[in-house]
This record gives structure tokens, C-alpha cells and sequence, in this order.
């Protein structure tokens, strides 16, 4: 028995301190909660001047009513029920539900708030659009009418100056006139030295091909094969007309109608020609130029090869 009494003093005394740890520890909680409590009622009461208590129609009134004699400290710290009516909310639930439903209508006021002036800068943004249109407007007519004014009085000018020019042109008249048959007549004069140049023209192909003709009958048709590779003479003439060159034949150089020869300007190359006709009597024969290995333009004096 004295032992079952000495385990459970044991055991009480145990228990004591456990429950003196416990009482240390929720009085620390309890004064951290007190504190938070009264901290936020302190917060949640200093909100009241920056809360409307009633809301106006007008979006643009200020100065209207705030709750700051309304939402008290001491409200916010009443937290217990009354005793003749447990089921009603208690002082701090009925100002924590009013704060509640003004904030709710002071965010409704200010989202309408926004959304009007939201509008109203749309309605200025369009009116200033508007107005930026029209000034240009009125510049650009500005700009339109300086420029008519500038070509009404250059159209006055040039009137005036037509009218004293008329008189002179009526003074010249028979000037003129006399002119124009002048210029008649020297029509007349260029159309017949025209006539004499084609007739010329005419005479010159004939002798070409009065040329060809005796270098054909005086000139032996060598084979493409039986023509050595060499130098083969100078150009003497170049016709850029009639697209053809003259030939001095080198001594000793045998050429083919038809055999393509190259034509060189010292180290460059000017280009190909095609022998058309040659006279191996007096060395001399006439290549058209192709136009295909034009590189230059041939000149007296080219050097060509075959």
C-alpha cells in the first residue's frame, strides 16, 4: 500500500509539473493572441477615415461622410454574446459585417467610378483625334489656298505678258510668214541633197560588189584543212555600217572563203571574223565581223591570226 501511495504522489507530482508547463505555455499564447487581436481591432479602426459611410449618386462627389465616429476600437474588441439573446450576433460580428458591406459598396462605386472614366477618356481621346484631324484640315486648306492665291496672281502675270506679247506677234506676222517659205524652200534643198547621199549609198554597194565580184574571180578558194595556223595580216579598214573589215594579207599567208580568223589588239582579244572574200593578187581581203565573239571594237591596225 505505502508503495501504490508513493508511485502516485510520483505520478501527481509529475503531472503538477507538466501541467505548470503547459499553463507557462498557453499564457505565452494567449498574450501572443491578445496581442494579435488587438492589433488587428487597432488596424481594422484606423480604415475608418478612408471609408465612405454612405455612397452618392454622383461618381464625382468628394468629401462625403466617412465612418471615422461610426467603426470604433472598442467594437471590434466586443466579442461576447449578449446573455438575453445568445443567437444574436455579438457587437464586433454586427461592426465587422457593417465595415464589410460599405467596403463592398465603396469598390462597387469606385469600379463604376473607372468604368466612367474609362469612358470619359475614350471620349477624349476621340475628341482630340477629332480636333487634330481638323486642324490639319484647316492647315492643309491654308497651304491649298496660299498656293491657289500664288497661281491666280502667276496667271495675271502671265496674262499681261501674253497681251503685250500679242501685239508683237501680230507685228511679226509677215516675218514669219516670210520665214516659213524660207524654211520651205530649204526642206526642199535637204530632201534633194537626201536623194543625192542615197544615191551615193547606192553607187558605193555597187562598187563593194563590184570588188567582190573581181576578188571572187581573181582569188583561189583554199581548203578550211590546207590553212597553216600563223599570223595572217592587219585590219585596214573597218565599215561599222555594213558590219565588215579589209584585210592586208601577210606575205605568203594562205586564207579560205569562209574560214573564221581571230582578231587580237596586242594581248587582248577583239573578237572573230569570217573571210567573205580575199585577192590573193594584191593581198587584200574582206571578213565579216561576228558579231557572236565581239569582245571589242575592231580598229586599223588589229593584228589576225588563224
Amino acid at each position: 500500500m505505502g508503495k501504490l501511495l508513493r508511485v502516485l504522489v510520483v505520478v501527481i507530482f509529475f503531472l503538477s509539473i507538466v501541467a505548470l508547463v503547459l499553463g507557462i505555455v498557453l499564457f505565452q499564447k494567449r498574450e501572443t493572441l491578445k496581442g494579435h487581436v488587438l492589433s488587428l481591432a487597432k488596424n481594422v479602426a484606423a480604415l475608418a477615415p478612408f471609408i465612405e459611410a454612405e455612397q452618392a449618386e454622383d461618381l464625382t462627389a468628394k468629401d462625403n461622410p466617412m465612418m471615422t465616429n461610426i467603426l470604433r476600437e472598442s467594437d471590434l474588441l466586443d466579442y461576447k454574446p449578449d446573455p438575453k439573446n445568445p443567437g444574436a450576433p455579438t457587437v464586433m460580428e454586427k461592426a465587422m459585417r457593417d465595415l464589410l458591406g460599405r467596403v463592398q459598396n465603396q469598390l462597387s462605386h469606385l469600379n463604376d467610378t473607372r468604368d466612367a472614366l474609362s469612358r470619359r477618356n475614350r471620349e477624349y481621346e476621340e475628341a482630340t483625334n477629332t480636333i487634330a484631324r481638323l486642324e490639319n484640315n484647316i492647315q492643309q486648306l491654308q497651304s491649298e489656298k496660299a498656293a491657289l492665291e500664288t497661281q491666280v496672281a502667276s496667271l495675271q502675270k502671265d496674262l499681261a505678258n501674253k497681251k503685250s506679247k500679242i501685239d508683237e506677234l501680230n507685228a511679226r506676222t509677215e516675218e514669219l510668214q516670210a520665214t516659213l517659205d524660207d524654211m520651205k524652200d530649204r526642206i526642199a534643198r535637204l530632201n534633194d541633197t537626201i536623194k543625192d547621199k542615197e544615191d551615193t549609198i547606192r553607187a558605193q554597194e555597187r562598187t563593194i560588189e563590184d570588188l567582190r565580184r573581181r576578188m571572187a574571180q581573181t582569188g583561189p578558194d583554199v581548203p578550211h584543212e590546207k590553212v597553216p595556223q600563223g599570223h595572217k595580216g592587219k585590219v585596214i579598214l573597218v565599215n561599222h555600217e555594213w558590219n565588215f573589215v579589209v584585210l592586208s594579207l601577210a606575205p605568203k599567208a594562205a586564207v579560205s572563203i569562209g574560214i573564221p580568223l581571230t582578231v587580237h589588239r596586242g594581248e587582248q582579244l577583239v573578237g572573230k571574223v569570217r573571210v567573205a572574200d580575199f585577192n590573193d593578187q594584191y593581198r587584200l581581203a574582206i571578213a565579216d565581223i561576228l558579231l557572236d565573239w565581239k569582245q571589242l571594237e575592231a580598229e586599223v591596225g588589229d593584228n589576225v591570226f588563224y
